[in-house]
């Protein structure tokens, strides 16, 4: 993502090259020192690093990778002239492309963090919590709910405790289940085979004390808490075995919880504000758009 990052904005608008400069239009290029970047474009500066990034993406050469990036800037500002990085779509594919570049990053990082660890290859046995999605659920007052659920419970000193303080929270509409799962590592596969969230299981994995319990979790079945049962060191017969065959696993749970980390403190800092109407305001805006 992070190399097309300048070419987004003008595969979106869709301007020929002729088009946007015109007769006459042609802009004046020119040789100058700038301080290392290998080109600059109005006030869009063009780093070396990313010209030679984008070459190995596009597999050519570095002048035509620098000459797209230069293309891509001058159409990008010709979208500014015509008012386009004013649309909604836009801007709305601009914001989505940055926040890509967080779990790209986070993904980077991993890969540098090396084989997995001994702590990262035990497995989990967790008893939760979950305020399940459905149409009464509205997310503001399901998170809520959650949130209740999780003061609750954190005088909660076994699992018995936990299910009993966590089924007494009022929960009025909603649909709140309780239960214990199966042990499970980082690939988030139960016995029967079935496969656990990954973000269910980031959290789940990222708790190292018996009867510690997580901050809410969203997933796509809704907000969960979770309480640690049990964390389980794996074999010392199998330890190099599982640092192989875990490893993709082990990443995607390094970038997963970063990534929960991530959100959790946005979602302090930045309100989020979902209208009373939205289902009804999407379904017309569907029905206007088929």
């Amino acid at each position: 993502m992070k190399t097309w990052m300048l070419a987004l904005l003008s595969s979106i608008v869709a301007l020929p090259a002729g088009l946007a400069c015109g007769p006459g239009a042609a802009p004046r290029t020119t040789t100058a020192a700038l301080h290392g970047d290998a080109a600059r474009v109005g006030e869009v500066a063009i780093a070396t690093s990313l010209v030679a990034e984008v070459a190995r993406a596009r597999r050519q050469g570095l002048r035509r990778a620098l000459d797209d990036l230069i293309e891509d800037a001058l159409l990008a500002s010709q979208a500014s002239v015509r008012g386009l990085d004013r649309d909604p779509a836009v801007q709305w594919a601009c914001t989505a492309a940055v926040a890509r570049f967080v779990p790209e990053r986070l993904s980077d990082a991993a890969r540098s963090g090396g084989a997995p660890s001994d702590d990262e290859l035990a497995s989990v046995r967790v008893t939760h919590a979950v305020v399940r999605r459905s149409p009464p659920a509205r997310p503001a007052r399901a998170f809520a709910t959650a949130e209740a659920i999780r003061s609750a419970v954190a005088t909660a000193h076994d699992d018995d405790a936990f299910e009993r303080l966590a089924k007494q929270v009022p929960h009025p509409g909603l649909d709140v289940i309780v239960e214990r799962l199966p042990e499970f590592d980082a690939t988030g596969r139960i016995p029967s085979g079935e496969l656990v969230d990954a973000a269910f299981v980031a959290a789940a994995l990222e708790l190292r004390s018996r009867g510690q319990v997580s901050e809410v979790v969203e997933t796509p079945f809704g907000w969960h808490v979770i309480r640690l049962t049990e964390r389980v060191a794996p074999k010392q017969d199998s330890v190099e075995r599982l640092r192989n065959d875990l490893a993709g696993a082990v990443r995607d749970v390094r970038v997963r919880s970063q990534a929960n980390a991530a959100l959790r403190e946005a979602r302090r800092r930045v309100p989020v504000e979902i209208s009373e109407a939205a289902g009804a305001l999407m379904a017309e805006a569907a029905a206007g758009v088929q």
